[in-house]
């Protein structure tokens, strides 16, 4: 199991270089990427998921350091940054039911409908009271998505064409719609 893209940047303004073990048991796993400033090393667990990687800044020498935890599944539920810790409670089918940060900065509750799809997030986050619900079409296109942060309530209704490209959305509470227009190869225009 490789590191996502976005853990393996280490500058997008300069060509990287990757390295990729050797060894017979981590064989062909990316170990290292190194541009002309950041160098990023890699660890992996006895399941092959990462479980350590490092951010070296090669001008000031500082090294920043996040750790992943994965339970018997695989599925990951703590990470360590540096300055906090983010731990998930995952439900029967595997989805995030529950997060929180070990300082008490964050934390959310999400459920789901049968289908599958989140139905509703509600958290907190420092002061600010998190709540997001959202509907879907037979399609299971997002139809509608509902939130509130603190008061800040809007209301999103999504409406598409029939190649499931979105038409346009309106914010009922702000008086807000756009339309959308894409052109040949489906691209917003």
């Amino acid at each position: 199991v490789y590191p996502a893209e976005s853990e393996c940047s280490v500058d997008r303004t300069s060509s990287a270089s990757y390295e990729y073990s050797a060894e017979p048991k981590d064989l062909g796993r990316l170990v290292a990427v190194q541009s002309d400033r950041y160098r990023r090393t890699f660890e992996y667990d006895a399941q092959g998921k990462v479980a350590r990687a490092v951010l070296h800044d090669l001008d000031s020498r500082v090294a920043l350091e996040t750790q992943y935890v994965h339970n018997a599944l695989g599925d990951e539920y703590l990470r360590t940054y540096p300055d906090d810790a983010v731990r998930w409670k995952r439900d029967q089918f595997g989805r995030i039911e529950h997060v929180e940060t070990d300082s008490g900065s964050f934390h959310a509750d999400m459920s789901y409908y049968p289908s599958g799809k989140i139905q509703l997030i509600n958290g907190q986050l420092g002061d600010l009271s998190l709540y997001r619900d959202f509907a879907y079409d037979a399609r299971n296109r997002p139809t509608i998505i509902q939130q509130n942060i603190s008061g800040d309530f809007s209301l999103v209704g999504y409406y598409y064409y029939d190649n499931d490209d979105i038409s346009g959305m309106v914010d009922t509470q702000r008086n807000i719609a756009t339309t959308n227009t894409y052109d040949g190869a489906r691209r917003l225009k």
